[in-house]
């Protein structure tokens, strides 16, 4: 199919992806029926822009715009909204254009690997390279092709602090593909799954809106304490728990007993480190490192894996700091105030701190 991305053309080389990607044919066996195939060849390539900043008549319109953020927020995912928008003039007087949907987009620069789908019309960024398939590709198999394929996109990109895949190498991806039947039924089975999983991330959200809510409740409003203090009983609360409150108020305006602390002197705050990105026998190792990309989605509390990964000599070699399972962790610079739990020994950069209870 025709591209529209402009620049240089496909490399010839070839990078042997981990199951059905490759940069070039690999020329790995295929299952029967399945063959390889350039992927330019079942979907059109398209690149993304930005419109001008400095004008701000060409943001805050009704097209949906995606940037970085809408991707690390959304992996796997189809998305109807965005954090921007822009709008007719923006597309008009950028690169930018307006992709149908089911549009797959991969994140090919600062985050790489990030993988979402358009759920309507909508424009990216430059960050991203985007597939319009045609009838020979299922867009659901190629969206589970590219999450499958997240370890090899290392592989496929340049560029040791900041890794990009360029447009040669995506211009030249290589995917096995079955036939178009079985393309549908692969896919059919694996958007069951991820419809459950949506589900339950919808629950998960739910009750951290409730546990947000009930919180507040106890202790900022300090409802039950009110209830009591009126003699009555706290609402929705059993006796027990309700005898754990406080009755009365003191002249501070906390309840009865209660007191005001410093945050640090019940919580060890715990700074991040990051190895010399341009050494590299400092990554690649075992050690889980932490960074603001890693952070679990709404609702999910525990980082289960890291985005990458330090040596021994690596975490001798910065001031990163061990935390173990069940630390808080807090982002503090950037993306200011995503949380979330470790859920094994690891370590963080210093955009984050670590919360450890005394």
């Amino acid at each position: 199919m025709a591209r529209k991305t402009g620049g240089r053309e496909a490399t010839t080389g070839v990078i042997e992806g981990q199951y059905v990607l490759g940069v070039g044919n690999p020329g790995t066996p295929a299952p029967e029926g399945w063959r390889w195939t350039a992927l330019t060849d079942v979907a059109r390539l398209e690149s993304g822009h930005t419109p001008s900043r400095k004008k701000p008549e060409y943001w805050g319109g009704e097209i949906p715009w995606i940037g970085i953020k809408d991707a690390t927020s959304n992996h796997g995912r189809t998305i109807h909204e965005t954090m921007q928008h822009t709008n007719d003039l923006g597309i008009a007087n950028s690169a930018a254009r307006v992709l149908p949907a089911n549009t797959v987009c991969l994140s090919r620069t600062a985050s790489v690997g990030y993988v979402i789908v358009m759920g309507r019309p909508m424009a990216t960024s430059q960050d991203f390279a985007n597939w319009v398939c045609s009838e020979n590709l299922d867009y659901r198999f190629l969206k589970f092709a590219l999450l499958a394929e997240r370890d090899s996109f290392s592989r496929f990109s340049y560029g040791s602090t900041h890794q990009t895949i360029y447009y040669p190498e995506l211009k030249a991806f290589h995917i096995c593909l079955p036939p178009i039947a079985e393309q549908k039924r692969i896919a059919d089975i694996l958007q069951s799954l991820d419809d459950k999983i949506e589900l339950n991330r919808r629950m998960s959200a739910t009750l951290e809106e409730m546990a947000r809510a009930l919180y507040r409740s106890w202790f900022v409003d300090f409802d039950p304490v009110q209830a009591r203090a009126l003699g009555q009983p706290p609402a929705h609360m059993d006796p027990t728990t309700a005898a754990l409150f406080p009755d009365s108020f003191g002249p501070d305006g906390l309840p009865k007993g209660w007191e005001r602390r410093p945050f640090s002197d019940q919580v060890a705050i715990i700074s991040g480190g990051t190895p010399k990105t341009g050494v590299p026998e400092y990554w690649g190792g075992e050690v889980p490192w932490y960074s603001v990309v890693d952070a679990p989605e709404t609702g999910a509390v525990f980082v289960l894996d890291t985005e990458k990964k330090i040596t021994a000599a690596g975490f001798d070699g910065c001031s990163a700091k061990m935390i173990s399972r069940g630390t808080t962790i807090i982002s503090a610079r950037g993306t200011v105030g995503k949380l979330a739990m470790a859920a094994c020994d690891m370590v963080f950069n210093q955009s984050c701190y670590g919360l450890q209870g005394t």
